[in-house]
């Protein structure tokens, strides 16, 4: 499994596995992209001792469905019922290793009761499961769960690191500097150019936006809230190209640094209010499109 970047994370889950002492939960937090799930699936396939296995029934995975309700795509919670049903699954005798891992990814998205659910779960650990959260945003995860786990903070990869993974050439400067030190989208990027393309023309986009007048932005912000994902994605490459205007004094836009640094700090907000609330994304974008 090829995993750019977070060596001392993996050194330090790797002598836990040594040790034969590893703990009870994991909880694996940071951006989105950065490779968090990739590694815990690792970390599961080392624990359990199948790391050639395509198919390990002695690791679960729980992650939240999505739906499409009035022309907006969302991802679902993880409620209770489901961390009921991988308890049952991790109280199941081992196939191949000693132990079953479970990976609830998005771990954010579980519901109050799911999370209360699960503490049950670690207030009785068996030596025979372990669990790994994989989440975004940690402040959504009960104190009571994260005080019964180990937690490691996923920070972003330097360009050279991510570069150098791909020392073929099949990496172009560009989709780095796009995936803002996260390797998942520099692969996506190296593997859909198109995908890369799109990005680059934002900057026309987003000079135009400052141009628009109010009936245009509100159109924009009724098309980018229908796949509130994508309009996540949208956000931070318009914060990637405000950096860039920040450096150049202003000339990469054409937009004074003031202004630049107040729709910064909007889309932060507007970032926040989409991940963390059930704050309506249209009305979200179209506030953030009035800073413009």
């Amino acid at each position: 499994m090829h995993i750019i970047g977070h060596s001392k994370i993996i050194n330090f889950l790797d002598r836990y596995i040594r040790r034969n002492s590893t703990s009870a939960a994991y909880l694996f937090f940071g951006v989105e992209h950065l490779g968090k799930f990739t590694l815990a699936l690792d970390f599961a396939k080392k624990i359990t001792g199948q790391q050639e296995r395509h198919i390990n029934p002695d690791i679960i995975i729980i992650r939240p469905e999505s739906e499409e309700k009035k022309g907006v795509i969302k991802k679902k919670d993880i409620k209770i019922g489901q961390v009921r049903e991988m308890q049952k699954e991790l109280s199941l005798t081992p196939y191949f290793g000693k132990c079953k891992v479970a990976i609830i990814d998005d771990a954010e998205r579980l519901t109050v009761a799911a999370q209360n659910a699960l503490l049950k779960i670690l207030e009785e650990p068996d030596s025979r499961s372990i669990l790994i959260l994989v989440c975004h945003n940690q402040e959504k995860i009960l104190p009571t769960i994260k005080s019964r786990s180990v937690i490691k903070n996923f920070n972003a990869v330097s360009p050279e690191e991510i570069a150098l993974s791909y020392s073929d050439g099949e990496m172009s400067q560009a989709a780095i500097f796009w995936s803002l030190g996260r390797p998942g989208l520099a692969i996506e990027f190296a593997a859909h150019p198109e995908k890369l393309q799109a990005l680059e023309k934002n900057r026309a986009e987003l000079v135009q936006i400052f141009q628009d007048n109010l009936v245009d932005k509100f159109f924009l912000a009724e098309g980018l809230a229908k796949n509130v994902s994508e309009l996540k994605d949208k956000l931070q490459s318009w914060v990637v190209l405000l950096r860039q205007n920040m450096m150049s004094q202003g000339n990469f836009l054409g937009v004074p640094l003031e202004k630049t640094l107040a729709i910064m700090e909007g889309i932060t907000e507007s970032l926040k209010l989409i991940q963390e609330t059930n704050s309506n994304p249209r009305v979200v974008v179209e506030n953030l499109l009035l800073k413009f």
